[in-house]
């Protein structure tokens, strides 16, 4: 099987995996309407912080272009093909350190912000439309690029802070008492993909919280499981909208999905994730109505995590808009031999540090082969700041 091109950024070759039994789902309620949410205004900036200084930056959320955002989000995404192309580490310092000058951040802020463990970056929540481009930029792999020379081997996490309000309250650190795993794979995904090791591992990495399993809900199935309970932990598996289309076309069987339709309508298709529809024909649910279900209780989960391409910028993003207090999901593609390794290591290291996230997250991406390029493919957001910044 070749890699497969998505419309997007990245690419990836989709791998054969054990299969999952299927727990059937109670039909439920009809949708209804949502209170909108609360929002920055437009013309705030990103911010840079660290968590050893009190110096940061501020980047004009304007100068963060559509073109700049392809470019990078293309290059970062293809990184797995630097070699062949002849790119090597030298040249990636260079172009990243160019871009954070370009940006308004220069060697000396650079330097003092990567003086700790942590940097992180605050991106204003104006809306979907207007934080877009700013939540999809590649930060995680320019910031840690561009500060090498200032921190040499010494790793740093960068983490993102989403500002939906200009006022939040303190994150809470708690160990979570429920989960929900739902796995989102209907057939014919199937055939390619199966999620039972996933599954297994994080039972037993969540050992002693109390979970329950989900296997490819409808849209009104999903709302209605979200609402059985005060879900702590949310874990979201399956595939993204490109990821399947991309599938779809592969095997030639787009001719009679609408799925697959719709989609080449669009100029510039929306991320999603698969789901089946109330005729249990193949679906998406947006990331304003993906995250508007994961949230529909009124206690919000403490964490929704994502193994699902291409949920960084807008999947895991707007399920902290809508409430969670921390989100986790993927750059772009990524290595699904890593994926499991990924959530299960997450998921034990947060039990260790006592459900305090940002060090169970460091931990946890520089234990990956090689960091630098991989665990800068994955994304933690928070809705509050998880820094402790030294005044």
């Amino acid at each position: 099987m070749g890699p497969q091109s998505y419309p997007r950024f990245g690419s990836a070759a989709p791998p054969m995996a054990a299969k999952s039994p299927v727990q059937p789902i109670a039909p439920g309620p009809e949708p209804v309407a949502r209170e909108p949410m609360p929002v920055m205004a437009p013309s705030a900036p990103i911010t840079l912080r660290g968590d050893k200084t009190a110096v940061t930056a501020s980047i004009d959320l304007r100068i963060i272009t559509y073109e700049r955002v392809d470019k990078w989000c293309k290059l970062v995404g293809n990184r797995r093909f630097w070699a062949d192309a002849g790119i090597d580490a030298e040249t990636m310092l260079r172009d990243c350190t160019e871009l954070m000058h370009n940006l308004g951040v220069n060697d000396e802020a650079l330097r003092e912000l990567s003086a700790g463990d942590y940097l992180e970056v605050a991106i204003p929540f104006g809306s979907e439309e207007t934080s877009r481009l700013a939540r999809c930029f590649p930060w995680e792999y320019v910031l840690v690029t561009a500060t090498k020379p200032a921190r040499g081997d010494r790793p740093i996490s960068v983490v993102r802070h989403l500002q939906v309000t200009e006022h939040t309250a303190p994150y809470e650190i708690k160990p979570p008492k429920t989960f929900a795993f739902i796995e989102t794979a209907p057939k014919p995904f199937d055939q390619f993909y199966g999620f039972s090791a996933e599954r297994d591992l994080l039972h037993h990495a969540l050992e002693g919280v109390k979970g329950k399993d989900f296997y490819n809900p409808t849209r009104r199935q999903l709302e209605s499981l979200i609402k059985e309970a005060d879900w702590d932990v949310i874990h979201l598996t399956g595939l993204d909208r490109h990821q399947g289309v991309s599938l779809l076309r592969w095997k030639g069987w787009e001719r009679d999905s609408d799925l697959v339709k719709n989609y080449a309508k669009e100029s510039a298709p929306a991320d999603g994730v698969i789901v089946l529809n109330d005729k249990m024909q193949l679906d998406f649910l947006d990331s304003q109505a993906l995250g508007e279900t994961l949230t529909l209780r009124e206690a919000k989960p403490l964490l929704v995590t994502m193994n699902l391409y291409h949920s960084a910028g807008s999947l895991a993003a707007l399920a902290v808009a809508h409430g969670a207090s921390a989100a986790i999901g993927f750059q772009d593609t990524f290595d699904d031999s890593l994926c499991d390794t990924f959530f299960s290591r997450f998921y034990r290291a947060c039990a260790v540090a006592k459900w305090d996230i940002l060090p169970a997250f460091a931990w946890t991406v520089s234990s990956l082969p090689r960091p630098a390029m991989t665990g800068t493919g994955i994304v933690l957001w928070s809705k509050t700041t998880l820094l402790k910044v030294k005044e």
